[in-house]
């Protein structure tokens, strides 16, 4: 998978951060848990300014690719428009298909920093349509999001 973000964006290196697992904005953070073997391979990739700069796509802040078991992770953290943050996500998977396709274990997750509770439960039937329609896991999750990738637990 690596490979293939190399051969599809080769001038972008400076965009991806290995060894990191967590992304922080607009007072949201995600954190991948890990043990230490597996968090080296992790390559974290800033794709809003950086990897896709163009200011008129929309797509998510950031991707997490984690090689062994083909896992990729896509993020945005958001203030509390969940339905833009999940358009930002369904574009995103559309520009980087290729990587997508080849991931075997694939999750997008929302870091609101507030979920108004009468979108709660649209947001339940949105979370279905994405397994359906790409085989991703979409999960929405306030403030701050643990992901254990051993036991693929969100805290």
């Amino acid at each position: 998978m690596v490979e293939k973000l190399k051969e599809l964006y080769p001038e972008k290196i400076m965009c991806w951060e290995p060894g990191k697992t967590s992304a922080k904005e607009k007072n949201a953070c995600f954190t991948i848990e890990c043990d230490k073997n597996i968090k080296e391979t992790i390559v974290k990739v800033w794709i809003d300014g950086c990897l896709i700069p163009d200011q008129d796509k929309k797509k998510c802040d950031y991707m997490f690719i984690i090689p062994e078991g083909k896992v990729l992770i896509l993020v945005e953290c958001k203030g509390n428009d969940v339905k833009k943050a999940i358009e930002q996500i369904r574009s995103t998977i559309q520009i980087l298909k290729p990587l997508v396709d080849l991931s075997s274990q694939k999750y997008a997750f929302i870091v609101p920093t507030m979920v108004a509770p009468a979108i709660q439960s649209n947001i339940q039937i949105v979370m279905k349509k994405f397994m359906r329609e790409y085989g991703i896991e979409l999960i929405v999750k306030s403030h701050h999001c643990d992901f254990n990738l051993a036991n693929k637990k969100v805290n």
